[in-house]
C-alpha cells in the first residue's frame, strides 16, 4: 500500500477543490458548445464564460469588459510584457522589474531585452522587500511600466504593492503585478490599489490547471500576442477553455468567501510551525522573518545541510515539500531570491519552502515539527551516506 504523502507545496499547485469539480463536470459531457457558436449549445457555453467573468471580476472591484482568459500566469505575463513593449517601443522603451520576479517575469524580460527593451532591476532588502525608494530612483524619462509581484512565491512576503501603485500613478507609468501568490489569500482591489494589469493562475486556487486570467484596465492598450478568431476581444485569440473558466470562477469565489478566516487558521498554524522548529533546531533561520507576509508559506534555512537533500530525505519520509519556485526546481540552481537578499551561494542552496494550505491540518503540522529535528540530525550524521 502507498504511503500517506503530507503535502506541504501548496504554493507550487493545489489540489482541486470538490465543489470545482462538480461545477465543471458539465462541460465535460453534456454543455461542449463553442462560445464562438450561435446556436443553443455555443449560446449555453458563452453565458457560462460571461458568467465567470462577472464572477471573478467582482473579487477584485474590477469591471467584467477588464478581465481576459488565458492559460495561466506564464501566458498571462507573456501577454502583457510583449504586448506593452511593442506599443510603446518608438517613444518608451525603459522597465523597471524586481530581482525577485518570478522565471515568468525574468525570462519575458530578459528576451525582451534581446529585442532592444532597456531594463533596470531594483533589488530587495535583507527581508526580501522591495523598497519603494528603489523604484522611485530608477524611473527614467522613457519608463513605460514598472512589474512587481504582489508576494513573493518563494518567502511570501508581501511587497508594498499600494506605495508602488500611488507612485506609478503619480508618474504616468504602468503597473503590472504578478498576482499568483495573493491571490485570493489577501484583499485585492483594482479600484484602489493602482494596477493597471495583474495576472492569476487558477491553480494556485484550488482551480483546474491551463486556465488563468488578467485584469487589463480599459484605458490601457497594448499589442496583442495571439491573434486568431478575435477572442477576449482581440487580445487573445484562440477558442475559450471553457471548463478550466467556469472551474477557475468556482475556486475565485470560494476562496474568496473563506479568505478571512483561512487567513486567520494559516498564520496560526505557521506561526506554531516556525516557533516549534526554532526552539527545537536552534541553528535553523527563517527567510523574510520579519517582512509581512501571506499566511502559509514559510521559508527555512539549515546552515551546512543541502536543501536539495533534505527534500529528497523527507519526501522518502513521506512528505511533499520543495526549494522555492517549483518551475526551476528540477535543475536546482540557488534561490534567485535568496542571492537577490546578499545571501552567500551555499546559503541559498540551503533553503526550503514549507507552503500550507485548505487541507492542511494541525496533526500534519505537529507531525512535522517532530519528524524534521530526526531527520536533520540523521543527515548531519551521515553527510556522505546517505
Amino acid at each position: 500500500m502507498e504511503n500517506k504523502i503530507t503535502y506541504f507545496d501548496y504554493a507550487a499547485t493545489t489540489p482541486m477543490r470538490e465543489e470545482v469539480r462538480q461545477a465543471i463536470q458539465p462541460f465535460l459531457e453534456t454543455e461542449f458548445g463553442n462560445p464562438s457558436s450561435i446556436h443553443a449549445r455555443g449560446r449555453e457555453a458563452r453565458r457560462a464564460v460571461d458568467r465567470a467573468r462577472r464572477t471573478i471580476a467582482q473579487t477584485l472591484q474590477a469591471r467584467p469588459d477588464e478581465i481576459f482568459f488565458t492559460s495561466g500566469g506564464t501566458e498571462s505575463i507573456n501577454i502583457i510584457h510583449k504586448g506593452l513593449w511593442w506599443r510603446h517601443q518608438h517613444h518608451k522603451n525603459h522597465m523597471i522589474i524586481s530581482a525577485i520576479e518570478h522565471s515568468a517575469v525574468i525570462e519575458t524580460v530578459n528576451w525582451l531585452k534581446g529585442q532592444g527593451l532597456q531594463v533596470t532591476t531594483v533589488f530587495p532588502n535583507d527581508q526580501g522587500v522591495i523598497e519603494v525608494q528603489s523604484i522611485q530612483k530608477a524611473i527614467r524619462p522613457e519608463t513605460f511600466l514598472v512589474s512587481v509581484m504582489v508576494a513573493n512565491n518563494e518567502l511570501g512576503t508581501i511587497q508594498p504593492f499600494r506605495e508602488i501603485g500611488q507612485l506609478t500613478r503619480s508618474q504616468n507609468i504602468l503597473f503590472h503585478a504578478d498576482a499568483v501568490q495573493a491571490y485570493g489569500k489577501i484583499p485585492l482591489n483594482v479600484q484602489t490599489d493602482g494596477f493597471d494589469f495583474i495576472s492569476v493562475s487558477s491553480h494556485k486556487i484550488y482551480g483546474p490547471k491551463g486556465s488563468g486570467f488578467y485584469f487589463h484596465r480599459t484605458s490601457v492598450q497594448l499589442e496583442p500576442l495571439i491573434h486568431g478568431g478575435g477572442q477576449e476581444r482581440g487580445y487573445r485569440g484562440g477558442t475559450e477553455n471553457v471548463l478550466g473558466i467556469v472551474g477557475m470562477a468556482q475556486a475565485a469565489e470560494l476562496i474568496h468567501q473563506t479568505m478571512h478566516q483561512e487567513a486567520l487558521r494559516l498564520q496560526a498554524l505557521t506561526e506554531f510551525l516556525t516557533q516549534e522548529l526554532s526552539r527545537r533546531i536552534p541553528q535553523l533561520q527563517v527567510n523574510g522573518a520579519t517582512a509581512p507576509r501571506i499566511p502559509g508559506i514559510v521559508n527555512l534555512s539549515i546552515p551546512s545541510l543541502s536543501a536539495e537533500r533534505l527534500i529528497q530525505r523527507l519526501d522518502r519520509e513521506g512528505y511533499a515539500i520543495s526549494s522555492g519556485a517549483a518551475c526551476t526546481a528540477g535543475a536546482f540552481h540557488p534561490s534567485h531570491v535568496l542571492l537577490a537578499m546578499n545571501k552567500s551561494n551555499q546559503e541559498a542552496k540551503e533553503s526550503i519552502r514549507i507552503s500550507l494550505g485548505a487541507f492542511t491540518t494541525f496533526d500534519e503540522i505537529q507531525n512535522f515539527v517532530n519528524d524534521l529535528p530526526k531527520t536533520v540530525d540523521a543527515l548531519a550524521a551521515t553527510p556522505l551516506l546517505d
